[in-house]
């Protein structure tokens, strides 16, 4: 378990959430998607260590200090595409969430794929109250950028 910004080291890889933002309407390639909760997006980089390894979206989660679970199967597709070993990708995870789960939430990244979630990177997202708030009323609309190779 790691704060933002802290790099966690997976059996698969190491993932870094860098930033956290939220919307009202997300486009993701071709995709857009709006709700009346709140999109919350999380920034990340990821690095395969051992062989190309997809971290991905649809495995992902944000726990709610109540317990609750967001994402899964979404309208929007996000992942870190597989890359070479010591590559750095840059991506982005959007989650369509109730705006009163987002204090204290906490992001849940599996290294594993279909549920065999043998090593799980959690990292607390840094949302107080006041953030929560701030976030879940952000009504500009979030364009994901693609996945890119970060520049070393």
């Amino acid at each position: 378990e790691v704060g933002l910004g802290e790099p966690v080291t997976m059996r698969t890889g190491v993932v870094t959430v860098t930033g956290v933002r939220a919307a009202k309407q997300v486009t993701s390639f071709v995709d857009t998607a709006t709700t009346r909760g709140v999109w919350l997006v999380i920034d990340t980089e990821w690095t395969p260590r051992h062989e190309p390894y997809l971290l991905s979206g649809a495995e992902a989660r944000i726990r709610a200090t109540d317990g609750r679970s967001f994402g899964g199967d979404s309208v929007l597709t996000t992942s870190c595409t597989p890359t070479q070993p010591g590559v750095t990708f840059v991506c982005s995870f959007a989650f369509e969430m109730d705006p009163a789960a987002l204090p204290g939430a906490r992001a849940l990244l599996p290294a594993s794929l279909l549920g065999e979630a043998d090593d799980v990177a959690v990292v607390d997202l840094g949302l107080d109250e006041a953030t929560a708030q701030r976030l879940a009323a952000a009504t500009a609309p979030i364009k994901l950028p693609g996945i890119t190779v970060k520049a070393p």
